[in-house]
């Protein structure tokens, strides 16, 4: 699979963290924007057809997503107005992701904050991006940068009846839900909209695919 995260190297350097934050996230933009929906579907789910078949009417790309750095979290704002994701930031605690990081360290969970900012692509495309702040030590959370914590791509499912077949789709095509989920979607309740998690790699880090659906699509048939 094409390393769709490469441009968090960046990240890691520690020599500037502002400008490097910010090309972080500017190059992290452009590697998603210039990749249609195809074109990324077919290189996450290269080996899984019927799961990718499943996806053939998703409407587009929500977010790409990473964890950062506590330090960084004082810098994001101003990084991600620059890097291009200059609309509707807003922070907000994690319901998920906070236990898959217990689970990583021996806790029930890591209390983690959600950055999310919005852009706009050259042709005029939503896309925006989501972080994660975790309430741990910034080596802990450079530990678990270097290896692909957190990394994900979020894409908009048409309606429920689309959410609920793509869902099973890719649970039949040999993909699991990611464990944070209980083996269930979830509404949520102050974003209206319905989300599910598979893991598309095997390992404590995986690459991860979020299908999302307006609406409650919990319990669909």
């Amino acid at each position: 699979m094409t390393d769709l995260f490469a441009f968090r190297a960046p990240l890691l350097s520690g020599r500037d963290p502002a400008a490097e934050l910010t090309r972080a996230l500017a190059d992290g933009k452009a590697a998603f924007e210039t990749r249609p929906l195809p074109r990324l579907l077919d290189e996450m789910l290269a080996d899984h057809r019927r799961a990718r078949a499943a996806l053939e009417d998703a409407l587009h790309l929500d977010h790409f997503g990473v964890l950062l750095a506590p330090s960084h979290r004082s810098l994001v704002s101003a990084a991600a107005s620059a890097a291009g994701f200059p609309l509707a930031h807003a922070a907000f605690p994690s319901a998920l992701f906070t236990r898959e990081l217990g689970r990583l360290c021996g806790k029930r969970r890591v209390p983690t904050t959600i950055f999310k900012a919005h852009g706009r692509t050259a042709s005029s495309n939503a896309i925006a991006v989501e972080i994660f702040f975790p309430d741990v030590d910034d080596a802990q959370a450079s530990e678990w940068i270097a290896r692909g914590v957190g990394n994900h791509v979020a894409v908009v499912l048409p309606d429920a009846a689309s959410f609920t077949a793509a869902e099973r789709a890719l649970r039949e095509d040999g993909l699991a839900v990611s464990g944070f989920m209980f083996d269930r979607p979830l509404y949520l309740v102050t974003e209206e909209v319905t989300i599910v998690y598979f893991d598309l790699e095997q390992g404590d880090a995986p690459l991860r695919l979020e299908l999302r659906v307006a609406g409650d699509a919990v319990g669909e048939d």
